[in-house]
């Protein structure tokens, strides 16, 4: 039996077929409990429909599993690769001569002048990150 339809990744049929994938094959009270049908007329109309479509089917021991084509369609799924990043810049680039520090504390484009006595000069912060 091949599927049809492939149903939405956020139907309860499909995350029923994935977990039968991962743990094995269900019975129908497991897969309530594991898996959001809704009430009790949605569950049987979702694995109905589920077993109508080819995506799910009745095992004889009374289990539900999934069919050889669903396995095949998660068979066939890639996972998606693992996003390494990337080095992002620094968010703010100090810049004396234009920033948001007091002005106070900018230095002289033109450099300190010469002839300013000794007395009278302020000390320049350091702005260097250790």
């Amino acid at each position: 039996m091949t599927v049809r339809t492939i149903p939405n990744t956020t139907a309860a049929i499909y995350q029923a077929a994935k977990l039968i994938i991962a743990i094995g094959a269900q019975t129908r009270e497991q897969l309530f409990m594991a898996v959001d049908f809704g009430d009790k007329r949605a569950q049987r109309a979702k694995i109905q429909n589920a077993f109508e479509m080819g995506w799910l089917y009745e095992a004889p021991a009374g289990k539900i599993d999934v069919t050889e084509s669903t396995r095949k369609h998660f068979a066939d799924q890639h996972p998606k690769e693992k996003y390494v990043g990337q080095v992002a810049p620094p968010a703010w680039r100090p810049n004396l001569m234009t920033g948001t520090l007091n002005p106070k504390y900018h230095t002289n484009s033109r450099g300190p002048r010469d002839d300013a006595p000794e007395w009278s000069r302020r000390e320049t912060p350091n702005f260097r990150r250790a």
